[in-house]
């Protein structure tokens, strides 16, 4: 029986998710009997060995996300204080980590989400769970940290960043996921769709940026 490479590879256990698992077999890291499946909608029969070059980097995509960041911006992270907000099940704190943070607060509203290998006894000391926490509510945290990362849903930068500007040293730096549709002032029954026009993207942006300038805010960069 033929079944998909994805799906195989999640139910071989060899990956957590699809998502994970389409990453992985187009990025070349997944191989069939000698051969790289480039694929992820690739059947093949179920009975076949699948090799896998390399594991997935990261507990979640943000991971991923936050590893392109770090390099264009030409931040390290080695022996820093960071904070990580909307960190969810872990892809940014598990990047910061991978890079060599010294200390890392993962802050989210919910709980009970942060990926296993981020609560184990192993890195407890390394990572601080500050959860049942809204970043908009956020005071203060024991100590100043020097990087804030910012992954949010349903909220926007805005409604944030000032609570962020408390928790940051001087010096520090903000990198933040901007979703552009949580930027839009909605009225209560107001849909979420994604947005494609591109003049309608850019007055958004430059509504934040132009924000961000009047609160004293630096844009560095932008990818």
């Amino acid at each position: 029986m033929k079944e998909r490479i994805d799906l195989l590879l999640v139910e071989r256990r060899l990956v957590e998710s699809r998502t994970k698992a389409q990453w992985l077999i187009k990025q070349g890291f997944v191989v069939v009997e000698g051969k790289k499946i480039l694929k992820p909608s690739k059947r093949i029969d179920n009975t076949l060995s699948i090799h896998l070059i390399k594991k997935f980097p990261y507990v979640g995509r943000g991971g991923l996300k936050l590893e392109v960041a770090l390099k264009e911006f030409s931040i390290d992270v080695m022996g820093k204080i960071c904070a990580d907000v909307g960190a969810s099940v872990g892809g940014f704190t598990d990047c910061l980590l991978k890079h060599g943070a010294r200390k890392i607060y993962a802050i989210d509203k919910a709980t009970g989400i942060l990926h296993p290998s981020l609560r184990c006894e192993k890195v407890n000391k390394l990572i601080i769970q500050v959860l049942g926490v809204d970043a908009r509510d956020l005071i203060k945290l024991e100590e100043k940290v020097d990087i804030c990362t910012i992954d949010l849903t349903f909220a926007s930068l805005k409604a944030v960043i000032p609570n962020i500007k408390d928790i940051l040293k001087a010096d520090g730096d903000i990198i933040a996921l901007i979703k552009p549709i949580f930027e839009i002032e909605f009225e209560s029954n107001h849909k979420f769709k994604i947005i494609k026009d591109p003049q309608q993207l850019y007055q958004i942006l430059m509504g934040l940026f132009d924000w961000c300038s009047k609160n004293q805010f630096f844009i560095y960069n932008i990818i």
